[in-house]
């Protein structure tokens, strides 16, 4: 098997990486690759508890500067400079399934022209993002396709889809990041650098693929400050637009729309769109909690 690196881009939330690499240990079927962990900017007891609990991890210490994809690609870069041929690209609040990075890697021996990511579950729930697909025309970077729409095998336990979500151990091989660049971090440094990393890949004709016999757990609880609208009031719905932490903030969505619209002039029509359709679920949470309170 050639060599693997598995790259985590990690910033405070020890808690959440220690798990994430004790998933990692919990592996079945494989040696166990390097784990290359970018600390860009930690101020609680990861970098203490890293280097006692887990010392044979490689441990970055990176510009508090960095987002989540200018730490990526210094994990990426690393990986590379230590001969890897594919890169498992891995968020710290993701656990894998003991047997998803053998699958995974296998899947990658076979078509290693590809690109190829497990099927995302939430987190104590039996909610999962296999397919996805974007239509930037109306507004929608992200559809998640439906169950019914979604094939339950294929011949090979592989089946095409237009988007993957995130770092969420998706396996690259180093000839695709050397064909299609590394993340944009100067445009999209935090959110929609994957987005756009994936949609990149497609124009270039290199196949996105789900395995859909390797599964991996997606901890929702500390995401995107605009992931929770139940609870969200004006204010931080005002921040939300804001703020880089939230996948809703109204920079990025506007950069991503402008790489990406297929009317390259009138990308604001998809973005104003975007944000239109977030205001109006916003209103919609509100005044069903009104009515619900009463």
């Amino acid at each position: 098997m050639a060599k693997a690196s598995i790259v985590i881009p990690v910033l405070n939330r020890w808690e959440q990486t220690r798990r994430c690499l004790e998933a990692i240990h919990n592996s079945v079927n494989i040696v166990i690759p390097e784990i290359i962990v970018i600390d860009h900017g930690s101020t609680d007891a990861t970098a203490e508890s890293l280097s006692k609990d887990f010392p044979n991890v490689r441990h970055i210490i990176a510009d508090p500067e960095l987002w989540w994809a200018g730490a990526a690609n210094l994990g990426i870069k690393t990986a590379i400079e230590n001969n890897a041929e594919r890169i498992i690209l891995l968020n710290n609040d993701c656990y894998v399934h003991p047997e998803t990075i053998a699958v995974l890697l296998a899947h990658s021996k076979t078509n290693p022209n590809s690109v190829i990511a497990p099927v995302q579950v939430q987190l104590g729930s039996n909610k999962s993002v296999i397919r996805v697909t974007t239509c930037f025309l109306l507004g929608f970077p992200t559809i998640i396709y439906p169950p019914f729409l979604i094939p339950k095998n294929s011949d090979n336990n592989l089946i095409e889809t237009s988007l993957i979500i995130g770092g969420r151990g998706v396996v690259i091989p180093t000839s695709i990041i050397k064909k299609v660049g590394l993340m944009a971090e100067d445009a999209l440094p935090h959110y929609g650098a994957d987005h756009d990393f994936y949609l990149r890949c497609r124009y270039l004709h290199i196949p996105l693929y789900i395995a859909l016999d390797s599964k991996i757990e997606v901890d929702n609880s500390h995401s995107s400050s605009a992931s929770d609208l139940q609870s969200m009031t004006l204010h931080d719905f005002k921040l939300s637009l804001t703020n880089r932490r939230s996948h809703r903030n109204f920079h990025d969505i506007t950069a991503l729309f402008k790489r990406h619209y297929p009317i390259r002039q009138l990308y604001w029509i998809g973005a104003a769109l975007n944000l239109v359709r977030y205001f109006s679920i916003f209103l919609w949470h509100r005044t069903i909690g009104i009515f619900s309170s009463k």
